[in-house]
């Protein structure tokens, strides 16, 4: 329950929230109880369906903070919110956050679902504007807009590349289905470059090469677990640039610095670098993934990201931090030291 108090700060007038803890999960049980009420409905119009949804979205994150503050366990609010889950999965966008079918989150076909942002849930339905909201949201955006920078990154890397050198490389990991690659692939049969794929789904990576004929001339595909595959790529470079788009948002701090090191010392040439994104601590709604679906993600300041390039043996101003359009994800880069 918010609970708005107006105070006097610097001489002008400022509205302070304060979020109420709520011990015996009233409001928890209030909104699930409207979901699952307002779920039943056969048709909401569509001049009312978007805001019924982003109230109900927005209702459902206050209250599962409020129980959180008042010591709530994941179980327990989870086990309340199990009836708003089943409406929920009524959109087939949340129901793969629900159960991850390929076996792993945030898997090649959910990043593709989020990319094309096409509503495959009954028209009309809570579901539906449910699924809409998701797909519009700001959460959602950032995968796109992580998407267009990593384009970018490829696309600077190889045209940077002077041509009385040896053609620039490419190590994209955790490759996924390269929307990257794809968007770009038209500008790209024109130049000198190589680029190596490494995912360790199989589909994936058939995925990706039925959709870049323009290029498949330049591209190796290795099907490898990304830390063990990374001994799999080290022939194949040194490179221009490592691309990790989304993978650290999944990496433990010992693996993310440990791949950071290994691309440091054995893959980068002389001023190479490595670009990598990860979701930020200011993220408003990960308690609406986390408990409406189960995609848990690795939340990180950016002095912490800064800290996994430093441990890792970059030079603290070899690395620069900042975030896509949103502000939700950070876009981390770190350079390589210039060999003499």
């Amino acid at each position: 329950m918010a609970i708005e108090s107006i105070h006097q700060e610097t001489g002008r007038r400022a509205i302070t929230t304060t979020i109420a803890t709520d011990h015996d999960g009233a409001a928890l049980e209030a909104v699930v109880a409207d979901v699952v009420r307002i779920g039943g409905y056969q048709h909401i119009a569509d001049s009312d369906g978007p805001h019924v949804a982003v109230s109900l979205v927005h209702r459902m994150i206050m209250a599962i903070t409020e129980c959180e503050r008042a010591g709530w366990s994941r179980e327990r609010i989870l086990a309340r919110l199990q009836p708003a889950r089943a409406v929920y999965a009524d959109s087939p966008f949340v129901k793969r956050l629900q159960d991850w079918p390929r076996g792993y989150p945030g898997d090649f076909e959910t990043v593709e679902y989020i990319l094309t942002q096409r509503n495959r849930a009954t028209p009309g339905r809570l579901s539906y504007w449910l699924e809409q909201y998701a797909l519009d949201s700001s959460i959602a955006q950032q995968h796109r807009n992580k998407v267009d920078l990593q384009a970018r990154a490829i696309l600077d890397a190889v045209l940077a590349s002077p041509t009385s050198r040896a053609e620039p490389r490419i190590l994209v990991l955790a490759a996924g289905g390269s929307p990257d690659l794809r968007q770009i692939q038209s500008i790209l049969t024109t130049q000198r470059f190589r680029a190596v794929l490494l995912d360790q789904d199989a589909d994936a990576l058939a995925f990706s090469a039925e959709r870049l004929t323009l290029i498949q001339q330049h591209l190796t595909f290795v099907q490898r677990n990304v830390v063990r595959g990374l001994g799999d790529v080290r022939p194949h470079g040194p490179f221009n640039l490592v691309l990790a788009g989304g993978l650290f948002d999944y990496l433990p701090d010992r693996v993310a610095v440990l791949i950071l090191r290994v691309a440091r010392e054995h893959l980068l040439e002389s001023g190479g670098r490595f670009v990598f994104t990860n979701i930020g601590q200011a993220n408003p709604y990960r308690h609406w993934i986390e408990y409406l679906g189960d995609w848990r993600l690795i939340h990180r300041s950016e002095n912490e990201v800064r800290g996994l390039c430093t441990e890792a043996g970059f030079t603290e101003p070899s690395v620069s931090v900042t975030s896509e359009r949103t502000g939700l994800a950070l876009i981390v880069g770190c350079q390589a030291a210039m060999h003499a």
